[in-house]
């Protein structure tokens, strides 16, 4: 495909802002300068441009942290509780241009992840509008997107055909004729053909696995059955080794949680196995604290399920958080978590 129209090297910058290494800063929002912080000696709120608000500025260093945490956990979850925490339902078009263009420079694996949170966020708390608005200004800025990473524009095909798969976006925001831009149009037309043929749906939506990459599912399958060889087998050695091989450690949070749930459908002497092998496992470093939090929060936060399976479930994840806090790989302080956890879940309707 032929990118020569896209090519504008004397194109003005808009405003200076949004060029090489500076796209998607803070503060760079429809062409405005680059301004990361109003306390900044640079900033001047007289300025004739708009420069970004301060709303703006908080939420978007708010999604960085968001994100930078869920590449890490992939937990779709906590993504829904933190943006609604975060607030400014009117930015979330920011969100939604932040989770595909943040992964546009990274793996497969994390573009995966990123299509598979748009559906997660859909259509609470993200808005229909605001999925569109935020692939609109995607494409809008697609120039400065290739400088960077050229090939911005066959990943931005790829999320629009999945997005177009995942009902996140009706199949005419594909037409070409609503886009200014040649390089737009030419994605457009790009994801529209990915649409065509037998099997589209089917090959898009494995469109981040082809590369060989491991998908989300498999990583998630073979982590069951690494734990499950464990337990009849309890070869502590053997299961850090397997693990170590998945090479997944964005997914301990997964194991860590399977094996939550492994210990509430035990009885004591399987319990204790699990406290063995997490304890193990986060004394030689290879599960994070913050992989151990995750994985127990998970838990807190989905115990209205667990409970249609395991129905004192909450009894005996109360007797697996003491058992771990006394093993020292779960913090003391996460007792509070777990009780204020429950209660918020309690007053759910089941």
């Amino acid at each position: 495909m032929s990118h020569h129209h896209a090519e504008k090297p004397d194109r003005p910058k808009k405003d200076g802002a949004g060029g090489k290494g500076n796209w998607g800063k803070e503060g760079e929002e429809f062409g405005a300068p680059d301004v990361v912080d109003p306390h900044d000696p640079n900033y001047d709120s007289g300025d004739d441009k708009t420069p970004a608000t301060p709303a703006m500025v908080v939420f978007k260093a708010g999604t960085a942290n968001i994100l930078d945490e869920y590449f890490a956990s992939g937990d779709a979850g906590d993504v829904a509780r933190a943006l609604k925490e975060l607030g400014h339902p009117e930015l979330h078009h920011e969100f939604v241009k932040a989770v595909i263009s943040r992964s546009l420079d990274l793996k497969d694996r994390e573009r995966e992840l990123a299509s598979e949170l748009l559906p997660h966020l859909y259509p609470n708390p993200i808005s229909h509008n605001k999925v569109v608005e935020g692939f609109t200004i995607l494409l809008e800025r697609l120039d400065d997107l290739k400088l960077d990473i050229p090939k911005a524009p066959e990943f931005l095909s790829m999320f629009l055909a999945r997005a177009v798969v995942d009902d996140l976006l009706p199949p005419s925001f594909l037409s070409p004729d609503s886009a200014d831009v040649e390089i737009a149009k030419e994605t457009l037309i790009k994801a529209k053909s990915l649409l065509s043929g037998k099997f589209a749906a089917k090959r898009i939506a494995h469109i981040w696995g082809a590369s060989g990459d491991q998908s989300v599912k498999r990583i998630k399958e073979r982590t069951i059955s690494i734990l499950d060889e464990y337990y009849i087998a309890h070869d502590i050695i053997e299961t850090e080794k397997a693990l170590r091989d998945l090479a997944a450690p964005s997914f301990h949070y997964y194991f860590v949680k399977k094996a939550i749930l492994k210990a509430l459908d035990s009885n004591d002497n399987g319990r204790d196995k699990l406290v063995k092998l997490l304890s193990n496992f986060t004394k030689s470093g290879l599960i994070s604290e913050g992989q151990v939090a995750t994985g127990f929060k998970a838990c807190v936060d989905t115990m209205n399920d667990i409970e249609l399976d395991t129905p004192n479930g909450k009894q005996l994840l109360g007797v697996f958080v003491e058992k771990s806090v006394a093993a020292g790989y779960l913090p003391a302080t996460f007792t509070e978590v777990y009780k204020d956890g429950l209660a918020k879940a309690g007053n759910r309707p089941k």
